[in-house]
């Protein structure tokens, strides 16, 4: 073999390479291939933290409680204010709760 013929291998060698390369990266930068890949993290992402979490809860089910029940507060705020409104302006008017058998 030349060493015309040998670069004219290697150089066929080097787009050979070359053209594989731009080919994984056309697939790699897909719209579709990109859209995957941040589904399959993102659900890796959420199981992984709900075992951390579910795995909390078993080692400390008092604080979880504790949790629950404040973020229940939370998220019921406006009813409880609306129902001490009401009581207090009911006791304000005079009325006063019926009698409880008791």
């Amino acid at each position: 073999m030349t060493d015309i013929q040998a670069a004219e291998a290697r150089a066929k060698a080097a787009r050979e390479r070359l053209s594989s390369t731009i080919n994984q990266l056309q697939y790699r930068l897909k719209p579709s291939t990109l859209a995957q890949g941040a589904i399959d993290t993102a659900t890796e992402s959420a199981k992984s933290i709900a075992l951390k979490g579910a795995t909390e809860v078993r080692n400390r089910p008092v604080a979880a409680a504790a949790v629950a029940g404040a973020i229940g507060l939370f998220l019921s705020r406006g009813w409880i204010s609306r129902t001490l409104a009401k009581r207090k302006k009911a006791t304000n008017d005079g009325e006063t709760d019926p009698p409880r058998a008791g």
